[in-house]
This record gives C-alpha cells, structure tokens and sequence, in this order.
C-alpha cells in the first residue's frame, strides 16, 4: 500500500513597505507505513512595485539540499546558488512559485528549484470549469513550455487553483488543489 501526503501553502504579509510571499511545499510517499520518500521546498519572496527585488528557496529532495539567493542590483536580479551558477535575470522576472497570476504569461520565468531561467509563455488551454474549495468556477488552464512541460497550472478571479505535474523521478501523477483560495 502507497500513501501518499502533501501539502502547499502560500502565506502573504507586507514587511518594509513591500510584500512577503512565503511558500512552502512538504510532500511524503510512504510504502507499507516506511517513509520512501520525501521532499520539503520553501521560499520566501520580496516584492515592490510590482517587481521582485529579493528571493530566496531551499530545496531538499530526499536528502539532496540545493538553494537559491537572489537580489536586485544595477537594474537586474542576481542570482547566486542555482545549478548553473551565477546569473542575471531580467528586472520582470517572475518566479515558479505559481500564485502569480501573471507567471503564465511570463516571456521568461526563474525556476525556483534550480536557478534557472526558463522560457515561456505557457500554453493557454481555454477556460474550464472546475469546483474550487465547494465552489463552481471558471478557471483559465496553461500549460508550460520546454522542460516545465509536464506541468500545468489553472487561475480563477487571479488566484492560483489548482496545478498538476509529472514526477520525472517515477512518472506519477501530483496534483494539487486549492483548500482556502478566496476566489
């Protein structure tokens, strides 16, 4: 018997006249009641004026740790830590955390788990209707692009709610629902 257990939450404060956006993802897969594998990814989002000015995320994927730091300097976001090394990013930069409403639509998006930049857009799939936390909605569903292309993601009234990807590590299904949405 597999068990499966995951969580994703997104929490928003506003911290020196900009706004915070934590989020963090704990997943567990247990097998006969033997834990087999686990993956916790937080991070933690500044923004201004639109714009993201600082971020930084911490990945540990079954005991593999990775993490990304970057702040704006100069006009662009330095990013330090990611897998293939320093880079500079644009100052629209979105990130992959996915409650942004607009990253869909990003020219270009930095992967949060790597430090990568990724192109994009996604993929406009049309409207769906989908019952978000009891409620019918109507939802925009994307696709992404290139090596995000087994993930999709759905936005109702500019809220994230709901997203579904392919594990590259066994090829199953994970999919997450919105619980407290607001939408």
């Amino acid at each position: 018997r597999v068990l499966f257990r995951s969580q994703y939450t997104a929490t928003f404060s506003r911290r020196e006249n900009a706004l915070a956006v934590e989020s963090r993802m704990d997943l567990a897969v247990k097998v006969a009641f033997i834990v087999a594998y686990r993956y916790h990814y937080d991070a933690v989002e500044m923004w201004s004026g639109g714009r993201l000015w600082a971020i930084d995320s911490h990945v540990n994927d079954d005991g593999q740790k990775a993490a990304i730091s970057g702040r704006t300097e100069g006009g662009v976001l330095r990013v330090t830590g990611g897998k293939k090394g320093p880079i500079a990013a644009p100052a629209e930069i979105v990130p992959t955390t996915h409650w942004n409403p607009d990253q869909p639509l990003a020219r270009q998006t930095l992967d949060t788990l790597d430090g990568v930049l990724r192109d994009g857009p996604a993929t406009n799939l049309g409207t769906e209707r989908l019952i978000v936390a009891g409620i019918p909605v109507n939802a925009t569903h994307y696709r992404y692009l290139g090596d995000l292309s087994n993930t999709e993601v759905w936005y109702a009234a500019g809220r994230w709610v709901r997203m579904t990807f392919v594990s590259k590590k066994d090829g199953s299904v994970v999919e997450f629902r919105c619980i407290k949405c607001g939408v």
